[in-house]
């Protein structure tokens, strides 16, 4: 799934209840209220991880819901790559810790096992459909 795509199953997944946008303004808008970003727009057709669509979900939760965040985080530090990309730690914890995005059991080269968020693995579409209908549940 392309950044580009996922933008617009999110935006159409609400759309009832948010103004009509075509796709080549879709991202530009999403840009502009903080949803998306530059890079983004700039190249869209770049393949979704999860890192991206935790901070796209975040903020597309924040600026256009009015989904105010978890203060309380410290379930998603069981994440042991949860500051590997520390911009996107924020993000990464509250999907994670309101059950939106799931993370993984891994084993470590000690035998034991570690929760990961696996930031860097693809979306694909089956699971770009399950994260927008986890967040759909929070505002129904």
């Amino acid at each position: 799934m392309t950044v580009r795509d996922f933008a617009g199953l999110l935006w159409e997944s609400f759309s009832p209840s948010m103004k009509n946008i075509d796709d080549g303004n879709l991202l530009h808008y999403g840009r502009t209220r903080y949803w998306l970003e530059d890079i983004d727009e700039a190249k869209p057709e770049n393949s979704l991880d999860k890192r991206t669509a935790a901070r796209i979900i975040h903020q597309f939760m924040r600026m256009e819901l009015g989904i105010k965040d978890i203060p309380d985080v410290a379930k998603a530090r069981e994440l042991k790559d949860l500051y590997t990309c520390r911009i996107c730690t924020a993000h990464v914890a509250q999907v994670y810790v309101r059950g939106i995005m799931d993370a993984e059991d891994f084993m470590d080269s000690d035998g034991q096992y570690v929760r990961l968020f696996n930031m860097t693995e693809p979306v694909d579409d089956k699971t770009a459909r399950q994260i927008i209908e986890r967040v759909k549940a929070l505002v129904d």
